[in-house]
C-alpha cells in the first residue's frame, strides 16, 4: 500500500462524520482538514436532514436546475471523536466562516 507524508482535504462536500483520518496517511504525518462553518443569513440554508444526522441544501445554478447536496456541518466535538483515536497534537481553528483541524497523524 502506498502511504501519504502529509495530507490535507479543503471544503468538503460530504459529511465529516465520514472523514477517514487512519486512510492511507502515514504515521507522523500532518494532516489538515478546513471547511467552511454553517452561519445563518449567509450559509444556504439547510432544507432536511436524515436518519443519519446527514444535512441537504438545495442549490439552485446559473440554469434555473435545482440539486439537492449533502452538506454536514461538523462541530469541534464531533471532528475530535473522529480524529482523536488516530492524533497527536490535535488543533482545532474556527472562524467566522471556516474552520481548520490539524493533527499528526499516529
Amino acid at each position: 500500500m502506498n502511504f501519504f507524508e502529509g495530507d490535507h482535504a479543503g471544503l468538503l462536500r460530504g459529511p465529516g462524520k465520514r472523514i477517514r483520518p487512519d486512510a492511507a496517511i502515514e504515521p507522523g504525518a500532518k494532516v489538515v482538514f478546513l471547511d467552511n462553518r454553517f452561519v445563518p443569513g449567509s450559509s444556504t440554508p439547510i432544507s432536511e436532514s436524515d436518519a443519519e444526522g446527514n444535512t441537504y441544501q438545495v442549490r439552485i445554478l446559473a440554469d434555473g436546475s435545482t440539486h439537492r447536496v449533502l452538506k454536514n456541518f461538523p462541530d469541534r466535538d464531533a471532528l475530535m471523536d473522529v480524529v482523536a483515536p488516530h492524533a497527536a497534537a490535535i488543533e482545532y481553528r474556527e472562524w467566522q466562516y471556516f474552520w481548520a483541524l490539524e493533527y499528526t497523524r499516529l
